[in-house]
């Protein structure tokens, strides 16, 4: 009778079964036949590798007799080419032994004819009598070597790759297409240093380029890693297989990082770039070190082979190691520095300090005398100098002063500068010296910066503060928290009285409030403590909302809180905020209703993105508050559909505009409602259409809140009566972001992290920048939604150009006042080009004008331009023009980085951008490369503005052929039907799942 085998068995089974296939893949691994090599002659396809170890079954004296090389096709399992083996010898004794081959099979050129075709390769290996079949793996080495890619005539390309399996394969693809090649034979195979920088040679297949249709250029790009920045560099051919290129140093961004190596290639549609490869580690000399000028001082440039065998640049500014630093200040206003750092065995004699003014780049150079110390680990040099403080800072002039310091020295006959590293924090309470001057206060100081490098300045006291409390509570808004001004005495409260400063934007109404002070100790600040700072700089202070709101005007407002800070004679004042914060756009730190008989206001305190506070003020009817009420209530998802459009508050011209209008025109029995401020100037442009909401009307707050979507071009909350965490039709309905530009430039604030109830639909242009807002903002797959802007549809339309050139610069949102506007690079770059000779000759010449429109930032210093009008310049006013009416009557645009020029590229137009600050605009990051968003002229000069306008007038206006075919990377679609795509994805979201309903 059949017995069932027990647990123990059938355990013990499955172990030897398992220890059996361990085995049997072991012996299997140890005949591995890895292919080396695979390239092209006059005679064939050249193919050699190696096995590790040879089975003993075979009589290898026999093998090169019958053994071959088979190619078959993976699809039919076809055999279409065997080639017997030129070579195969035995090498090594016992288990080292290793058998190397190679095979000559001729060209199968003319059977690979389709694209995407793959082969697999095989060894076999066969004595008379035993036969095996092995399938050839890739080496490490063959994706190192050039000749791991091969190219036939047909326009084809060999190309050789790794299976899943591991195994190697070689798949065709048909090269006329830039599209097509996924990858590109290129690989440097040497690397010298010469006066100029660096001479690259390489090895590729011109014969690839040779079949692109359309081809313009190809070359070597650098690309900076984690930034936007790169560098093109041309080649020339030596012959068909050889390149060889210059880099110049001195036109090398000095940005420090890592530079990738890619070989790119540009056709007049699209531009692409591989991956370079090093053939050997030992191509990468040793570093170079090269100064290109004296901003950043001496770089060393270190070429290098990366983890993939690829090629990279590491960009390092050069440092000389600070140790000490002692400073003294003489009675006849002068300092006396000594102090020590470890030597520079580039610099040899002729030490100096330079000191560089950060705004003029003025130079200030200071001899020092060296003595040399032996250290246990490397030689220590002491030094001292004395240096006039007039040398660097007028103190009757009382101006801000900021330099950086280098250590200069000679050697072999040349001046090298290397900037000075320290990390000494504090070093500037021990070297600060105080002044006094007609009635204000400046300090200086030596310190060491954000990136431990050694500066000086002389400035005025900076204001350290921090709220650590806020409450709304019984009418009254009450702060506590520390402010003082660094490195002032402060024993006593009267030493630096403290006060809270309350300022409405809209009217720029302010109410002074004084604090109460306290003692404080500030344990992370020790050393100010211990020198007699920031004792008495507790503050505590509470005021009345209603004294607070005298200052406000009726509906919204936005109050800033700021804290001020008298001390000897000097005031000081800063935004109020606090120094750890988490930003939500939507959320409310804490609120308070101040109830009146007929009337209400709202109170919100909230933050900025940088943490200062403010205070939100809605004034509300009291029966618009029993509505909220009744309405948050009922409010339910089975609710009409009621739909609100919008932009800001006095705008209609924008993408709220162009989907309103679509919606109001094809579909007039929705409701569909525009929310826009009573006195904007843009109200004709809604009105015809019907279904007009103006802000704070008792219609609209009953729209908003039986709604269930909110359209807008910016943030939602322009568009509501009440903040928009108190309506539940807000919370629980559908946010769509219409957009106002293409993303991808500078970084934005619609991050999904930003905002407790994000948008639920977030319009974009193009797949690529899905992906960007996927990758960097958050959003999932079904959130991000490729309609096109809904303004897009208009631009293609009623197109009458005048001889024109449209000027539209964006904003700096570093110019907070009018005297920083005023005393701007950015104001005087424009108002240089507004006046500039050559431009307005050229106007006349081709009876052309220009029209100036200031960013919406920017208009209320309008009246600075209004001077420099003439018969070829004219200023636009903001609601003179509609925007797109400016646009579709231009030419040419010349803009800096704003998104308005997406506009003018859909209608293809030229566009001309003027990137003289782009280091400062782009400090805090850039979504895309600058490539791949400003498609037109980019320029850095005003001259070059002057010969880009004249060379598209020669053209007659026509843009590049290049930007023609790279429109794809930006607009998906090009037509007029992103409003119904909009409007289509909208009617198939489901608010109750919250994604898109697809059909079944």
């Amino acid at each position: 009778m059949f017995r069932e085998p027990s647990r123990f068995l059938l355990k013990k089974a499955k172990i030897v079964i398992k220890k059996i296939k361990t085995l049997l893949l072991r012996q299997r691994s140890r005949y591995h036949f890895y292919g080396e090599k695979f390239q092209s002659s006059e005679e064939g396809v050249l193919l050699s590798g190696k096995m590790s170890s040879v089975p003993k079954k075979l009589k290898k004296d026999r093998l090169l007799s019958y053994s071959n090389i088979e190619v078959i096709e993976m699809k039919d399992k076809q055999t279409i080419s065997t080639a017997p083996f030129i070579s195969l010898n035995v090498a090594g004794e016992g288990r080292n032994k290793e058998l190397a081959f190679s095979a000559m099979f001729p060209s199968i050129a003319d059977k690979m004819v389709d694209e995407n075709q793959r082969w697999a390769i095989y060894v076999v290996l066969f004595d008379g009598t035993t036969k095996i079949r092995y399938r050839l793996k890739p080496s490490k080495a063959m994706y190192t070597i050039p000749q791991a890619f091969t190219h036939f005539q047909y326009g084809i390309l060999y190309e050789p790759y790794q299976t899943v399996a591991g195994n190697l394969s070689v798949k065709t693809v048909i090269c006329r297409q830039l599209e097509n090649l996924t990858a590109y034979p290129n690989f440097l195979s040497s690397l010298h240093a010469n006066e100029k920088g660096y001479q690259l040679e390489g090895e590729s297949s011109k014969e690839v380029l040779d079949e692109l249709y359309s081809l313009k250029g190809v070359g070597v790009l650098f690309k900076k890693r984690k930034g936007p920045h790169f560098k093109k560099v041309p080649i020339q051919w030596i012959d068909s297989k050889t390149w060889r290129a210059q880099v110049e140093l001195n036109e090398f961004p000095t940005n420090n990082g890592i530079w990738d190596a890619y070989f790119y290639i540009e056709t007049d549609n699209m531009q692409k770039k591989y991956r370079m490869k090093l053939t050997d580690k030992k191509v990468c000399t040793s570093k170079v070190l090269y100064q290109k000028d004296d901003l950043k001082g001496t770089l060393s440039f270190k070429p290098y082979k990366t983890k993939k065998s690829s090629f990279s640049i590491n960009v390092l500014t050069e440092t000389v190691k600070l140790y000490k630093l002692e400073v003294q200040h003489e009675k006849s206003e002068t300092m006396k520095i000594t102090g020590s750092f470890y030597d520079q065995t580039l610099m040899k004699k002729n030490y100096s300090f330079i000191f560089r003014e950060r705004d003029s780049n003025i130079k200030v150079r200071v001899p020092i005398e060296i003595t040399p110390v032996l250290n246990e680990n490397k030689k220590r040099l002491l030094f001292k100098c004395t240096i006039d403080e007039s040398d660097l800072f007028e103190i009757d002039q009382l101006k801000n002063s900021r330099y950086d310091i280098y250590l200069s020295g000679e050697s072999e006959g040349v001046e090298r500068f290397f900037r000075i590293r320290s990390g000494s924090k504090e070093m500037k309470e021990l070297t600060r010296k105080e002044y006094h001057c007609n009635g204000e206060l400046y300090h200086s100081y030596f310190y060491s910066t954000v990136n431990n490098r050694l500066s000086f300045v002389f400035k005025d006291p900076t204001l350290v503060r921090d709220v650590e409390s806020m409450q709304l509570k019984n009418k009254n808004l009450t702060l506590s928290g520390y402010a003082y001004l660094e490195g002032v005495k402060n024993d006593s409260p009267e030493d630096q009285l403290i006060s809270v400063i309350a300022r409405s934007r809209e009217n720029e109404n302010e109410r002074v409030f004084p604090t109460k002070q306290k003692y404080r100790f500030l344990r992370k600040q020790a050393h100010i403590v211990e020198n007699g700072k920031g004792k008495w700089s507790n503050f505590h202070v509470s005021f009345s909302l209603s004294d607070l709101l005298a200052i406000s005007e009726i509906g919204k407002d936005i109050i800033d809180l700021y804290i001020q800070v008298q001390a000897y004679g000097v005031v000081k004042e800063r935004k109020l905020g606090t120094q750890t914060f988490v930003y939500l756009k939507d959320h409310v730190i804490d609120s308070y209703l101040l109830k009146g008989d007929d009337n209400s206001v709202g109170c919100y305190l909230t933050h900025t993105p940088r943490g200062n506070i403010k205070l939100e003020t809605y004034h509300y009817q009291n029966s618009h508050l029993k509505q909220l009420e009744w309405a948050n209530a009922t409010w339910s998802l089975k609710s009409k559909k009621v739909w609100i459009v919008g932009e800001r508050p006095d705008t209609a011209q924008d993408t709220g505009y162009h989907f309103f209008k679509y919606c109001r025109e094809n579909y007039p029995e929705m409701e569909v409602y525009y929310a826009i401020d009573p006195s904007s100037k843009d109200i004709e442009n809604v009105q015809p259409l019907g279904n007009v909401l103006f802000i704070g009307s008792d219609e609209h707050v009953e729209k908003c809140l039986e709604a269930t979507a909110f359209f807008g071009s910016h943030d939602l909350e322009y568009l509501l009566p009440f903040k928009g965490v108190l309506m539940k039709s807000y919370r629980d309905g559908l946010k769509v972001f219409l957009q106002h530009g293409v993303l991808g430039r500078k970084s934005v604030e619609y991050n999904k992290h930003y905002y407790l109830y994000p948008f639920d639909l977030f319009c974009v242009s193009s797949v690529d920048e899905k992906e960007m807002v996927m990758n960097e903002m958050g959003y999932g797959e079904d959130e991000v939604i490729v309609t096109g802007l809904s303004r897009f549809d208009n631009l293609l339309r009623d197109h009458q150009p005048e001889r024109k050139i449209l000027l539209i610069p964006t904003w700096r949102e570093w110019l907070n006042t009018e005297e920083d506007f005023l005393q701007s690079e950015y104001y005087n770059r424009y108002i240089s080009l507004l006046k500039d000779e050559n431009l307005n000759r050229l106007l006349k010449e081709n009876n052309m004008w220009l029209e100036f429109y200031p960013h919406y930032r920017m208009q209320q210093f309008v009246g600075d331009f209004k001077d420099f009008e003439c018969d070829t310049i004219r200023i636009v006013k903001l609601g003179e023009k509609n925007v797109q009416d400016l646009l579709k009557s231009s030419q040419i645009m010349i803009t800096d980085y704003s998104s308005v020029s997406f506009d003018f590229t859909y209608m293809a137009k030229p566009v001309i951008y003027y990137h003289f600050d782009q280091e400062s605009f782009f400090k805090n990051g850039i979504l895309r490369p600058i490539h791949e968003t400003f498609l037109g002229d980019i320029v850095h000069e005003q001259s070059e503005i002057v010969e880009a306008v004249k060379k598209y007038i020669q053209k007659g206006f026509k843009e590049n052929e290049g930007v023609k075919y790279s429109k794809s990377q930006i607009f998906s679609q090009t037509d007029q039907h992103n409003c119904k795509r909009i409007y289509n994805v909208t009617v198939k979201y489901s608010l109750q799942d919250k994604k898109i309903e697809t059909a079944r």
